[in-house]
């Protein structure tokens, strides 16, 4: 079973066809995304790979489902034997309760 629904080095993220990962985002989205959250991957993918292209490397996952909860994380950042937690809320301008 895989754990996210991308997963890949920063290098080929940031040279890799953003179409190309939005499609693997679906292909490998089980619950069906709803407009709202494929519009969301897609901000996602053009803020990383904007904001990652300094990084000579490091990994990158989409959709991280967390063992044992079963919730997922949108993004995870390992880089330089740091693990970042990247949370994203799109459009929104509130921090729900159920988001922080």
């Amino acid at each position: 079973m895989k754990r996210s629904y991308y997963s890949g080095g920063v290098q080929n993220f940031v040279r890799k066809d953003p179409l190309s990962i939005f499609g693997e985002l679906t292909s490998n989205d089980q619950f069906a995304a709803d407009d709202l959250q494929k519009n969301s991957w897609k901000m996602e993918i053009d803020i990383l790979k904007r904001e990652l292209i300094a990084f000579g490397d490091g990994h990158l996952l989409f959709e991280y489902t967390i063992p044992r909860i079963g919730k997922r994380i949108d993004n995870i950042l390992l880089y330089k034997g740091i693990v970042f937690l990247l949370e994203f809320k799109v459009g929104e301008n509130t921090y729900p309760n159920y988001a922080i």
